[in-house]
């Protein structure tokens, strides 16, 4: 049984901007693939992604949008599994035009990002959610 993630939607915000590690999953030939990624939550209340065409899950997203993304909280906790961490469900739509965005919003995840982000490579990609599972600890899922 799921509780209301309402309640904990300034923790899932925090958790959102301020997360440890992020990972995104795709599809690749009918198997999940995971990769470590670094998201930004701009001011917008958008999550963006900064990804290459040439690793094999933007070429994943290319064929199938379909992606999980994972934010892991600093852990503060001995046993593991008590640290929060959120997994949100939507797809991937790459931006047309990047040079709109300010790519030093992305070194804050990442230092050198909006220097690599110019590579001819790079993209610009938003997250748009369909779903969330926020989980603060054993017996503490919200949904």
């Amino acid at each position: 049984m799921y509780h209301d993630i309402n309640t904990v939607k300034d923790d899932v915000e925090y958790l959102l901007k301020n997360y440890q590690q992020a990972a995104m999953g795709s599809m690749n030939a009918g198997f999940p693939e995971v990769t470590k990624v670094t998201p930004v939550l701009f001011d917008d209340d958008n999550i963006y992604l900064l990804l290459s065409d040439l690793s094999s899950h933007t070429k994943n997203v290319r064929l199938n949008n379909t992606v999980t993304l994972y934010f892991a909280a600093e852990h503060r906790h001995s046993t593991e599994m008590n640290n929060a961490r959120v997994t949100l469900y939507g797809s991937l739509e790459q931006e047309d035009d990047k040079s709109k965005f300010d790519l030093k919003e992305f070194d804050k995840r990442d230092k050198g990002a909006s220097f690599y982000g110019n590579f001819g490579d790079f993209n610009v990609w938003k997250f748009v959610e369909k779903d969330r599972l926020y989980v603060e600890g054993f017996g503490k899922a919200y949904k």
